[in-house]
């Protein structure tokens, strides 16, 4: 990546945004965070 410059040519072995939510329980920290301040988050976004 230092040296590209970019991800590019690692793309097909970096972990896709829906794993990393679903290993973070991201999803339930959401709701947990919901239930301590009266805001809504918009739906976890699809990689």
């Amino acid at each position: 990546i230092l040296k590209d410059g970019d991800q590019n040519g690692v793309l097909d072995i970096m972990q896709h945004r829906r794993d990393l939510y679903d290993l973070l329980r991201y999803h339930d920290y959401n709701q947990f965070d919901q239930s301590i301040y009266n805001f809504q988050v918009g739906d976890t976004p699809k990689a």
